[in-house]
């Protein structure tokens, strides 16, 4: 190898140093994602679009009238459903 080629390969090997000395320095968090409850906790966190079961409101359905007291119901089309 010639002069510029080792420049170049410990060049590379200086910022690849310098960019994980600054990785480690930003202290961010480490996730166990094996665990489903931090999975769980990342998805439903702040800014979630997903809601909690605890957070909803009982009311009667639109279409058919029925009340709807369970999250996991309000979407299930079967009262006007016939089969």
């Amino acid at each position: 190898m010639n002069k510029k080629q080792l420049k170049k390969i410990r060049r590379a090997k200086l910022l690849k140093k310098k960019h994980n000395i600054w990785k480690n320095e930003q202290n961010l968090p480490i996730f166990d994602m094996t665990d489903p409850n931090t999975i769980w906790d990342i998805l439903s966190g702040e800014g979630s679009p997903m809601m909690n079961s605890k957070d909803f409101i009982a009311y009667d359905c639109s279409l058919c009238g029925k009340e709807v007291t369970d999250i996991h119901d309000s979407h299930n089309a079967f009262p006007l459903k016939s089969d």
